[in-house]
C-alpha cells in the first residue's frame, strides 16, 4: 500500500485504460484469459457498458502486466501495446484534444484533465528555449520490473495519438525515458527520434515552431463543447470520492471501534447493497478501505512510544501477532522496522 492512495476516478478509468491493451494482445495472437489471470478482471467486465464496468486496482493492473511480460518474453512489449491507443481511445478528451487549435493547447487540456488521459503518469507541460513538449512523471509507486512497460507503452501511445493530429508527420525531436535499456537503436526506429534513457521522467520534446503550428482539425468551438462534457465527467467522479471520505469520516468517529458495512450504510441512509454497488463502481471494497483507515492509523501509532500489544487492541486485533501480519500485508513491513525507520520523524 503506498502513502498516497489514487482517488477514484483513477481507479475507475483503470479498466478503460486497458481495454486496447487487451485488444492489442489479441490480435497478436495471444489468450486474453491467459491474460487475466489471477487478475479478479472478468471477460463480462471488459464487455460491459461505462456505467457497469467498476473499476480495478492497481494490483490488479500489475498482475495484468506481469502476465503480459510473461506470456510475450518481451521487455521491449510496452512499444506494441502503445499503438493501441487513438484519440478514439480517449473518448471525448480526445476530440478537444485533436480539435485544439495546436499541439501546445492540446497539451494543457491534458494537463487539466490528467485522469481522463488514461495513463499511469501524470502528463505535464514542458517549456524551454528551443523546445517544448509534455512530461510523463509518475504519480504512484510501480514496481520496477513493471516500469519500462508502463513508461513505453505511455510513451507510444502519445506519440501514437499526436502524431494522428498532424497527418501523421513526425514532429518529435527528442525521447526521455526513466528506465534503462542497451537497445537503443530498437528505441530509436520505434520513436522515430534520439532517444535517451535513465531520467527522472518520461520526456517527449517537439520544437518549439512545431508546438505552435496549427492542427488540421482545429476547430476551438467543437473543442470547448468536448471541454464541457470533460468538465462533467470529472464532476461526477469528485462527487463519488466525496463518498470515500464521508465512509473514513465514520470509521474514525469512534476511536477503537471499525464498524460494519451495514452499520455505515444505515448512515449513511442507504441499504447494504446500495453501498455495495456505489463502492464497486469506484473499484473499491469496503474492507479495504477500513483496511486503509486501519493502516493510517498504525503509522501513527507506531511514531509514538506505545507498546504493540496496546496498538495491536487499538486497532482491533486480539494480538501483538495479528496486527504485524496484518501491517506486513498492508505495508510490506513489519511494525518493529516501520518503527524503527521513523523514530525520528
Amino acid at each position: 500500500m503506498t502513502s498516497s492512495q489514487p482517488p477514484a476516478i483513477f481507479s475507475a478509468l483503470r479498466l478503460k485504460g486497458i481495454k486496447p491493451v487487451l485488444d492489442k494482445m489479441v490480435y497478436l495472437g495471444f489468450d486474453l484469459k491467459a491474460c487475466l489471470n489471477d487478475t479478479g478482471i472478468t471477460v463480462d467486465q471488459l464487455s460491459a457498458s461505462d456505467e457497469l464496468r467498476g473499476g480495478i486496482s492497481l494490483e490488479q493492473e500489475f498482475t495484468l502486466y506481469e502476465n503480459i511480460l510473461r506470456l510475450s518474453g518481451s521487455p521491449h512489449i510496452g512499444l506494441e501495446l502503445g499503438t493501441a491507443y487513438s484519440a478514439d481511445s480517449l473518448g471525448i478528451l480526445g476530440y478537444a484534444q485533436m480539435s485544439a487549435k495546436n499541439m501546445e493547447e492540446s497539451i494543457k487540456i491534458a494537463t487539466s484533465y490528467s485522469p481522463l488521459t488514461l495513463t499511469y503518469f501524470k502528463p505535464v507541460m514542458i517549456k524551454q528555449d528551443d523546445f517544448g513538449g509534455i512530461a510523463l512523471e509518475k504519480q504512484y509507486e510501480v514496481p520496477e520490473h513493471l516500469l519500462q512497460v508502463f513508461s513505453d507503452r505511455a510513451v507510444k501511445a502519445v506519440i501514437s495519438i499526436a502524431t494522428s493530429y498532424y497527418d501523421h508527420q513526425n514532429i518529435f525531436r527528442k525521447i526521455h525515458l526513466m528506465h534503462n535499456d542497451c537497445n537503443k537503436a530498437l528505441y530509436e526506429k520505434s520513436f522515430g527520434c534520439e532517444v535517451e534513457f535513465g531520467h527522472h521522467r518520461n520526456e517527449i520534446l517537439i520544437k518549439k515552431e512545431d508546438m505552435l503550428r496549427p492542427f488540421p482539425e482545429s476547430d476551438p468551438e467543437f473543442s470547448r463543447k468536448c471541454l464541457e462534457q470533460c468538465r462533467k465527467i470529472m464532476h461526477t467522479f469528485q462527487a463519488r470520492s466525496e463518498l470515500i471520505s464521508q465512509i473514513k469520516e465514520i470509521i474514525l468517529s469512534e476511536p477503537g471501534y471499525f464498524p460494519k458495512a451495514n452499520e455505515v450504510a444505515e448512515k449513511l441512509g442507504c441499504t447494504p447493497r446500495t453501498l455495495r454497488r456505489k463502492l464497486s463502481q469506484e473499484g473499491e471494497h469496503y474492507q479495504t478501505l477500513v483496511n486503509e483507515v486501519r493502516a493510517e492509523l498504525a503509522k501513527r501509532y507506531l511514531k509514538s512510544d506505545l507498546p504493540l500489544d496496546a496498538i495491536a487492541e487499538m486497532l482491533g486485533f486480539s494480538e501483538a501477532a495479528a496486527f504485524s501480519n496484518a501491517f506486513k500485508v498492508w505495508e510490506s513491513i513489519s511494525p518493529s522496522e516501520y518503527r524503527e525507520s521513523h523514530q525520528h520523524q
